[in-house]
């Protein structure tokens, strides 16, 4: 069975991986420097 996956607005990251920061190469977003975010990701399933 897997892990939860917390969705509930940034209070807790379980079950996310942390990718960097929006201003590196390589994340989505990359290259802005005015705002500088935290990019997480995660993956689930929906029960049938």
């Amino acid at each position: 069975m897997l892990a939860g996956v917390d969705i509930n607005g940034g209070l807790s990251w379980n079950g996310w991986t942390s990718r960097g920061f929006s201003n590196q190469l390589g994340v989505y977003g990359s290259g802005g420097t005015s705002e500088v975010y935290e990019v997480y990701t995660t993956s689930f399933a929906f029960n049938k």
